[in-house]
């Protein structure tokens, strides 16, 4: 039955909201005073490993 599932997913929905919009906030504020340049070499690391793993296997 959907209404017995109704209002835990309504808080679930409720709370998912709040809480991805604090962190879009909190991530919006650091990224004014840090760069993404690490972030960016992981990302680039973790592709040409990926990459390397899918030749060999």
């Amino acid at each position: 039955e959907l209404t017995s599932f109704l209002l835990p997913m309504a808080v679930g929905f409720v709370t998912a909201g709040v809480i991805g919009w604090f962190v879009v906030k909190w991530l919006l504020g650091y990224l004014t005073g840090h760069s993404l340049y690490p972030f960016a070499a992981y990302c680039a690391i973790a592709g040409a490993v990926c990459l390397a793993l899918s030749r060999l296997l």
